[in-house]
């Protein structure tokens, strides 16, 4: 059938161009995909680092202050 069919891809040139699109698509994809995935070098910096140190000094503080406490109620210093 033409251009000007019963439906809209009725057209060998219809069907063509989406087709070519789609795959155009799937390549361009493809490659974006390839170049995300490469491997770059990366160091912190100073600013990381010390946030990092600060998170990880919380934590200790959380786990000491949690530890001295169960410690003390285990060992029965804590009573009603």
């Amino acid at each position: 059938m033409g251009t000007w069919g019963a439906g809209n891809l009725d057209s060998d040139y219809a069907l063509d161009e989406l087709s070519q699109r789609a795959q155009d698509l799937i390549v361009e994809m493809l490659l974006r995909w390839q170049r995300s995935h490469e491997v770059v070098e990366y160091t912190p910096s100073l600013a990381e680092w010390k946030i990092t140190a600060g998170i990880w000094a919380f934590g200790a503080l959380i786990l000491t202050a949690g530890l001295k406490a169960g410690l003390a109620v285990w060992t029965g210093l804590v009573r009603r």
